[in-house]
């Protein structure tokens, strides 16, 4: 298998291994790769130790026993933090820790650490929004980002782009009615 920077192996490459050839061997290396991180990472919403272990261990062997039925449409870094971060909330709800603020503690959590798979998944989604917006008709690009970019009026949009007001609110809503249906797995 190909190696990435520090000779840590490429985690898509491993479950397409996985998913597509039932590679045992692949499974033990993605798991010895990354099941501490995993842990590390779930210390955030389980301080117990073997708690967090018995959560991660359960995303793994999910991961396995489902292979041949999981599709994943984002990084499979990302999909592996979303599915701890998951697995976890559910503990906490499960354990009788249903305050609201302390589930949104936990939840906000995710979005103020600044580890590397976080940095990852952050820089991918910028570039997934990035790819998006390109991919949208030109006309409701230009108005989405000269009123997101530029913080023009939807009046001045309309005077820059030579149409009518309704047409600039036309074209934003149908611009963020694509780029949320593009983005809805990270809206979620």
């Amino acid at each position: 298998m190909n190696a990435e920077n520090n000779n840590i192996p490429d985690p898509e490459r491993l479950f397409r291994s996985i998913a597509f050839e039932n590679d045992q061997e692949a499974f033990r290396i993605l798991f010895e790769t990354y099941y501490a991180p995993m842990c590390n990472y779930a210390y955030r919403y389980v301080e117990d130790k073997q708690g967090r272990e018995d959560l991660v261990q359960d995303v793994f062997f999910h991961l396995w026993d489902k292979r041949n039925e999981i599709k994943i449409s984002i990084s499979f870094l990302a999909y592996l933090l979303m599915s701890v971060r998951n697995r976890c909330l559910n503990h906490i709800k499960r354990k009788g820790i249903e305050s609201k603020a302390n589930l949104m503690e936990y939840q906000n959590s995710l979005h103020c650490d600044s580890n590397a798979e976080e940095i990852y998944t952050a820089s991918e989604l910028q570039s997934l929004i990035g790819r998006a917006i390109a991919a949208l008709p030109e006309k409701h690009r230009t108005a989405f980002l000269l009123h997101r970019n530029h913080k023009k009026t939807y009046q001045e949009i309309a005077d820059l782009m030579s149409v009518s007001i309704k047409s600039v609110e036309a074209y934003m809503g149908k611009a963020l009615k694509t780029l949320r249906s593009e983005l809805r797995e990270y809206l979620t």
